[in-house]
């Protein structure tokens, strides 16, 4: 159905980068028609307004989740010249780095993720959730307690937007509680 509106207007940043959002976190990571569907979306975004961070940033995401963060990163990089304080973007520039093994700069980025997506106005509650989610995943290497308060707080934050994606956080966090044998906990998230 989004996709019949972008025929209707092509030009439309915002619309393909949603769409781009909505396919990015929302569905089986590993399935490759929706890694396919996540680049069309980005390219469009793109193709829409070169100009627009939007576009870049959407064209990072979709290479960072099929798996190639290496890609991602030109894409990225242009973006934060064109807007460094973009909360998406700083999501995703830590969730790319996180997948590049530089959990340093992953958790900086994450970090600067959370604190610009709650400046924003209103608060850009997909990436402060993406932000909490990634920060997580750093953290998961040094102490499993952390990194489930970061989880919860993604699942918090997104309770706030009924429109937000928020399977791929319910599968983090119950995904943590099942390796604690805790499935009652796990089954209440799902």
């Amino acid at each position: 159905a989004l996709w019949s509106l972008g025929d209707l207007a092509p030009n439309d940043v915002q619309l393909f980068a949603t769409l781009a959002r909505l396919i990015a976190l929302r569905g089986d990571p590993d399935d490759k028609a929706r890694k396919a569907e996540i680049l069309r979306a980005a390219t469009a975004a793109l193709n829409a307004d070169p100009e627009s961070p939007e576009g870049w940033i959407m064209s990072g995401l979709a290479h960072n989740s099929s798996g190639n963060p290496q890609l991602a990163l030109p894409y990225l990089l242009r973006a934060r010249d064109l807007e460094p304080r973009n909360p998406m973007l700083l999501a995703v520039l830590a969730d790319t780095y996180d997948d590049l093994e530089r959990p340093d700069e992953a958790a900086r980025y994450a970090e600067q993720a959370i604190e610009a997506a709650k400046a924003s106005s209103p608060i850009d509650v997909t990436a402060l959730a993406y932000a909490h989610v990634v920060q997580g995943n750093v953290l998961s290497r040094t102490s499993g307690a952390e990194a489930i308060r970061a989880y919860e707080e993604a699942w918090r934050v997104v309770q706030s937007d009924p429109t937000a994606p928020r399977g791929y956080i319910a599968q983090w966090i119950a995904g943590y509680y099942l390796n604690r044998a805790d499935s009652d906990r796990a089954i209440r998230i799902l």
